[in-house]
């Protein structure tokens, strides 16, 4: 047995009142006499206060006992469960973007999810208990576990799907875990889906056209900036666009941009526009469509990272390298810095202030050439794009560190990470080898820039997708405490130290600050062509499977 009240029943404190009542209560036995006179006067003399008397059992006090339990029990509303402990409900949630598109009839599938799970904490009772979840690379318990049901009303209220793509199995293990073998766990969304054992499916979406920006990018160049955006249609025909560019600043030197965008089924559009020099946050959008989320991208200029290099090879291996041919192609990324550089290309390793070191040792005899093919660490971003097809390389040394690209079982490229430094070792003897003539030597030379250029301090990148992680590099003398805020004014919390980074939840403008002082912004986008895609979308029912 339960209560709704249980605080009611401190009201059965009126049944010893009630005992305490007629205890105290003292009753006289009528007498006849035959005259008044014949008593002494002190007889008539009433005693002060009332003494304990035994108690007698009466209609009137059984009755006052009956009805102040009674009234009591009333208020406190019991509840009488048969045999069986309160139903637990637990529920995962789509937390995907297309979770927010619009229908036909003007509601959202988000809205029909909350409404499949209101009816199922209904159906369960009031007794019922709820355990919510989100799903997510990393799941979110939005209520719960085992929550009183009148509780997940705030909890669906404020959840707002926008979650780029990704897989919904490490949220539906937590659910399984949390319902264990008494619970059916509920999951709602909105195409159907295979799930497992346990798991039922309400779909509650529908298909609809829709067309996306799936990329965009502001690039640095001479004078200015280049603005680049790809677009895309998913619907069963062609499609037609308004595009709009705006500064948010509202900068007099950029009227803003529109231009009208036809859209072909399975082709991505690109279009490039110029921005002036100078210009702050802009805002690209297209017309409102069933999914808004990807209808509307804000980017900041990118900030110049220019990145010190410092040659310190002899002038001869320098000459056969091509150095000064391939670090002036890259312009005003880089810049000769002898002192201090971000990135030092030496004949010996040394402990300098460098970020990216490459040594660079051709060996003594005797010589080995090979010609491929190498086994190459193609994950590492130092070998993205490199393929070493058509390269002859000799060397005479073995390359120290974590091999990344072999001749058989002879590491030619190592590396050593040196806490938040990165020594790069190059077995190579440049004047009997043709890799820098083969086109993998500037893509190598880039990718070593870009190395060091991520290891500077500030922001990796200030213009990321949904899904994609902030990263901060702190500078070694840096104090004080920092904090992300979300553009509607949550706190996000930082991970790392020296390298700290953040998971922003929703798209907008995201404000870094340092003990309340804005330190830096980004910009946090939405652009997911599989999220955009609504045409598989559908409203379905599927019982759950029973557990083995």
């Amino acid at each position: 047995m339960s209560f709704a009240a249980p605080l009611a029943l401190f009201a059965l404190l009126a049944v010893p009142a009630v005992v305490a009542l007629h205890l105290f209560h003292r009753r006289y036995r009528p007498r006849r006499v035959a005259a008044l006179f014949l008593y002494a006067p002190g007889v008539h003399e009433q005693t002060a206060g009332r003494a304990r008397t035994p108690l007698r059992r009466s209609a009137s006090l059984l009755v006052e006992i009956a009805a102040a339990t009674a009234l009591a029990l009333w208020l406190a509303g019991p509840r009488v469960s048969a045999w069986s402990a309160p139903q637990h409900v637990v529920a995962v949630l789509d937390d995907s973007a297309s979770m927010a598109t619009v229908g036909r009839g003007g509601e959202s599938a988000a809205a029909r999810a909350r409404a499949v799970v209101e009816v199922a904490l209904a159906e369960a009772g009031r007794d019922a208990r709820v355990t919510l979840i989100a799903t997510g690379p990393r799941p979110r318990v939005l209520c719960g576990p085992a929550a009183p049901a009148a509780a997940a009303a705030d909890a669906l209220a404020a959840w707002d799907p926008t979650a780029a793509h990704h897989e919904f199995a490490p949220a539906l293990a937590l659910a399984g875990e949390v319902a264990g073998r008494d619970a059916t766990v509920l999951f709602v969304t909105d195409a159907p889906v295979d799930v497992p054992a346990g798991v039922g499916v309400r779909a509650v979406g529908e298909p609809a056209d829709n067309a996306a920006i799936v990329r965009a990018q502001r690039v640095p160049r001479e004078g200015g900036e280049r603005l680049w955006i790809d677009a895309a249609a998913f619907a069963a025909g062609p499609m037609t666009a308004r595009l709009t560019v705006r500064a948010l600043d509202g900068s007099a030197a950029f009227p803003g941009i529109e231009a009208g965008l036809q859209l072909e089924v399975g082709r991505i559009a690109r279009y490039e526009f110029d921005l002036p020099e100078g210009l702050g946050a802009v805002e690209v959008a297209l017309g409102g469509d069933a999914l808004a989320l990807d209808d509307r991208v804000t980017l900041l200029p990118e900030p110049r990272r220019t990145v010190g290099v410092a040659v310190r090879l002899p002038a001869e291996t320098a000459d056969a390298l091509q150095l000064g041919h391939a670090l002036r192609a890259l312009g005003s990324a880089v810049e000769l810095r002898p002192g201090e550089p971000d990135l030092e290309i030496t004949a010996a390793p040394g402990q300098g202030g460098f970020l990216v070191q490459c040594v660079v040792v051709p060996g003594e005899e005797p010589v080995e050439s090979w010609l491929g093919p190498f086994l190459l660490e193609r994950r590492h971003r130092l070998l993205d794009g490199i393929t070493l097809e058509g390269v002859v390389w000799t060397a005479g040394v073995v390359a120290v560190g974590r091999g990344l690209a072999f001749a058989g079982d002879r590491a030619l490229l190592g590396e050593e990470v040196l806490g938040e430094r990165l020594r790069v070792s190059l077995a190579l003897d440049p004047a009997r080898s043709n890799l820098s003539t083969s086109p993998d030597w500037p893509i190598l030379i880039t990718n070593l820039v870009a190395e060091a250029r991520a290891r500077l301090p500030g922001p990796e990148r200030v213009n990321v997708r949904l899904g994609e992680p902030i990263v901060w590099r702190e500078r070694a003398d840096a104090t004080g405490t920092l904090r992300l805020v979300d553009p509607a004014g949550a706190a996000l919390p930082g991970a790392g130290v020296q390298v700290v980074t953040f998971h922003p939840e929703r798209p907008g403008l995201h404000v870094l600050q340092r003990d309340g002082a804005e330190v830096q912004r980004f910009a946090v986008h939405f652009a997911d062509p599989r999220e955009s895609d609504l045409r598989a979308c559908a409203t379905a029912t599927v019982a759950a499977r029973p557990l083995p």
